[in-house]
């Protein structure tokens, strides 16, 4: 059952936003606007999110995907927004970037071994600049370099690490169901430590347990002087759960996880019908 709206959440005129409430917009990215794994985003976009800037609210990309990525997919309004990338773990704007709790270094080489032992068919160490992968010439390598358009960096093996690095999070990749063959195959002892996280069919996160979407988020209002209640988030998958509940207005697109649609006040089509696209618009034309 989806919650009641929140008592200082943005008032509804005729299905439309109290516009003088809203000061930050933030979405998702993959399956939210944009189908997984692509950086072809509607330019259309594009358009409305420098009219929104221009008109002095905060806009929000968000999202499980290393930087270098989401520079890439929104290279156009780059300079106008805030990124959210790594599940929380980096928020950048331009010059600006904080790394809020980076992970701690030994976890990385015993993160690698045990992806060696399970026989995991790939898996990626996080830092502010690169994504650091064991081997090239597979399918994760090419999903994330010709797809995704990750800064990549090759270890050459499991047992091979770079030392001197800030680490900020870590992913299990699984071609079919990397939820699923986490929860097979994953040690346990991981969940004392970190927040597991599906961030989409083929990827689960281990994100530091202070970090995350929702905490970055409630980091960078805190910074910019903005109340929950002037907030609005868009989000399908688990990873988008606590930003989605931290809003004063939280949106689920159709596809979303029945966790996040269950505590969204509103639901809208998925991003094959442009439904966040057709949201925000909404919101322009009353600016």
């Amino acid at each position: 059952m989806r919650k009641e709206r929140k008592s200082n959440s943005p008032e509804w005129i005729i299905g439309f936003y109290k516009i003088d409430m809203i000061r930050l917009i933030v979405t998702d990215i993959d399956e939210t606007i944009v189908k997984e794994g692509s950086t072809n985003i509607n330019p259309q976009y594009f358009e409305v999110i420098r009219k929104l800037t221009d008109k002095g609210i905060e806009f929000v990309a968000a999202s499980g995907r290393h930087i270098s990525s989401l520079q890439v997919a929104l290279a156009p309004v780059a300079d106008k927004i805030w990124f959210l990338s790594q599940n929380g773990s980096i928020i950048k704007k331009q010059d600006q970037t904080l790394v809020p709790n980076p992970l701690q270094l030994e976890w990385i080489p015993e993160f690698w071994k045990e992806m060696e032992k399970i026989d995991a068919p790939g898996a990626i160490a996080y830092t502010p600049d690169y994504c650091f992968i064991p081997f090239s010439g597979n399918e994760m390598h090419r999903h994330l370099t010709e797809d995704y358009h990750y800064a990549i960096k090759v270890t050459g093996g499991w047992d091979t690490l770079p030392t001197g690095e800030i680490f900020t999070m870590m992913t299990v990749y699984h071609p079919e169901d990397a939820d699923a063959f986490c929860k097979a195959n994953l040690n346990p002892d991981w969940h004392n430590r970190l927040q597991i996280l599906a961030a989409g069919q083929t990827w689960v996160d281990l994100v530091p347990a202070a970090n995350g979407k929702g905490p970055a988020l409630k980091k960078l209002c805190q910074d910019l002087a903005i109340d929950p209640s002037e907030v609005i988030a868009f989000g399908d998958n688990m990873n988008d759960l606590s930003m989605i509940e931290f809003a004063g207005c939280g949106i689920a697109v159709e596809n979303a996880k029945p966790a996040v649609k269950a505590v969204a006040q509103k639901i809208v089509p998925d991003y094959t019908k442009d439904g966040v696209l057709h949201e925000l618009e909404a919101i322009l034309a009353q600016l």
